[in-house]
């Protein structure tokens, strides 16, 4: 389960970036449990789908990852439990 919200900073020049454009800032809530290389390789994905489909330069693309333990996520009333989608009954 991941939650995915996308914000654009006003003025892109305040984080030093000096595009002429906003800065997308995505905010992803994860299940904790996945790896580095997982991680790593989301950012990638996620840096090169917002420059594609918003033409934002990767450089000012921000990721914030929010983990939480997948006992405070509940789906249909039910606590998840863990990353792989499983729920417990």
């Amino acid at each position: 389960m991941a939650v995915l919200g996308v914000f654009f900073h006003p003025d892109a020049r305040l984080a030093g970036i000096h595009t002429g454009s906003t800065m997308p800032i995505i905010n992803i809530t994860l299940i904790e449990g996945r790896s580095d290389e997982q991680k790593q390789a989301m950012y990638h994905e996620v840096t090169e789908a917002i420059h594609r489909t918003l033409n934002a330069p990767r450089d000012a693309v921000r990721i914030i990852v929010n983990e939480i333990p997948a006992r405070h996520f509940a789906a249909g009333g039910v606590m998840k439990t863990g990353p792989s989608g499983v729920v417990s009954k």
